[in-house]
């Protein structure tokens, strides 16, 4: 394993302190198998005929999770930052049902994957990845309950601020309908607020992007 994949496993099992005990315990079967990979801002991560083989771990950025109804309509369902886990890939896993889901880098990304194989051989009937698995899915929940509930106090300009602020990046990919989807109101609403924004001086809009100039 060259220098930088040897950075990129230390910094997985500083996000995923789980993984490093179960590369211990199994004589390094994690490492050998975990393959890295760079992600460009708006590329697409595809899965082969839509099945489970292999488990995401982010290192860096954030990845938008949608699910593709039969008809084809889209539905955002969540977003993954380091240390997080599609807990619907183990769902699909579990239920060896088709995995209906696209992923979309919103920022530049690096990620790992690890075959569902070696997920099935070591981690499915560890503890401790087990509980760590629970924690991840309880905090997605909290949040979820945290978000609806800070709906109510703020305004659609603040949490549009928030909103661009949590993307962490100076470049957005994004269209105002997945925004308008994201925080549940009309694209109308937030393509008037994001101009808004944009007089301010704290934005530059352009096509299907967003540039961050001081939020």
């Amino acid at each position: 394993m060259n220098e930088t994949n040897s950075k990129r496993r230390e910094r997985v099992f500083e996000l995923y302190p789980p993984l490093k005990e179960i590369n211990q315990a199994t004589n390094g079967r994690i490492e050998r198998a975990i393959v890295f990979r760079r992600l460009d801002a708006g590329e697409y991560l595809s899965t082969d005929d839509h099945k489970c083989i292999n488990l995401l771990f982010v290192i860096q950025g954030t990845l938008k999770i949608e699910k593709i109804e039969e008809n084809g309509k889209v539905m955002k369902m969540y977003e993954l930052g380091p240390g997080e886990i599609c807990h619907e890939v183990l769902s699909c896993y579990m239920r060896c049902e088709p995995l209906n889901l696209t992923g979309q880098a919103m920022t530049d990304m690096e990620v790992a994957f690890l075959p569902m194989s070696v997920v099935d051989e070591v981690l499915i009937s560890n503890p401790e990845f087990m509980k760590f698995m629970y924690i991840s899915l309880y905090d997605k929940f909290r949040k979820v309950v945290l978000d609806k509930e800070e709906i109510i106090h703020e305004t659609i300009k603040d949490r549009l601020v928030k909103y661009l602020k949590g993307k962490n990046s100076k470049t957005i990919y994004i269209t105002h309908s997945e925004i308008a989807l994201d925080l549940g109101t009309a694209r109308e609403v937030v393509s008037r607020n994001l101009k808004e924004i944009e007089k301010s001086g704290q934005i530059k809009l352009e096509r299907n992007k967003i540039k961050i100039i001081d939020l």
